[in-house]
């Protein structure tokens, strides 16, 4: 089994010219390579994330089916942005991020966070709580017109809340990627390689076990031949 390794990669930003071509350069390094599952880490805030560099290369690279999109920077939302830059993304109805379930040109998944210090040592199940109240005494609260806890909001926008949900739905198109991708190319790999041990194996001769059986007849053979020639 293949194992998972994440790697940060630089942000997609404006900066010289050399150094933005260097940046993209190595982003578009590990996505050319077919075994790579992406991140694409954008603002919440940013009034068209269709635009964003960053999922423009995504697109590019035709990775659209193995990428999650990640909304960052949900609690910096104004009350009348919430539902437009925050729910319609996360119910794939606002038009910039699609479904997977309907083609593989769309996108894997697309999931809120709130972010976190570097310095913050919380651990993931205090992280999450904490995320949980932030949601809803700083996103959901600002608008009066909808639910104010998580759990009173629809289903298909709970579960793309949060690092938890994140953390699943990463699981979830790991597992997708090594029974779709992953397996099949390996066993088209190794088939060849099975069928040439398995030449190999026969040249050099019977196995121990087949030995040991022949071996057995042969003493049976002579046992009955002996009893003829005393006979």
């Amino acid at each position: 089994m293949t194992s998972i390794e994440f790697i940060d990669l630089p942000g997609i930003v404006a900066a010289p010219a050399q150094k933005q071509q260097q940046t993209e350069g190595l982003v578009n390094k590990y996505l050319d390579n077919k075994e790579t599952l992406v991140l694409c880490v954008e603002e919440a805030p940013c009034s068209n994330i269709d635009g964003c560099q960053a999922l423009g290369l995504v697109r590019k690279a035709n990775k659209t089916h193995h990428t999650i999109v990640v909304l960052t920077k949900p609690d910096n939302l104004k009350p009348p942005e919430v539902k437009k830059r925050l729910i319609w993304r996360l119910l794939r109805n606002s038009g910039e991020i699609t479904d997977n379930r309907q083609s593989d040109t769309d996108f894997a998944g697309c999931v809120a966070v709130i972010n976190r210090s570097h310095h913050d040592k919380k651990t993931l199940l205090e992280a999450g709580n904490e995320e949980e109240h932030t949601f809803e005494s700083q996103v959901l609260a600002q608008v009066p017109s909808m639910p104010q806890t998580i759990s009173a909001l629809p289903a298909a926008v709970q579960v793309n809340l949060g690092i938890r949900n994140l953390i699943s739905q990463v699981e979830a198109m790991y597992r997708a990627f090594i029974i779709k991708d992953w397996r099949p190319k390996a066993l088209q790999r190794l088939d060849p390689m099975i069928k040439a041990a398995d030449t190999n194996l026969k040249k050099l001769g019977p196995l121990p076990q087949d030995l040991t059986a022949q071996l057995v007849m042969d003493e049976k053979h002579d046992e009955e031949w002996l009893s003829l020639e005393a006979a």
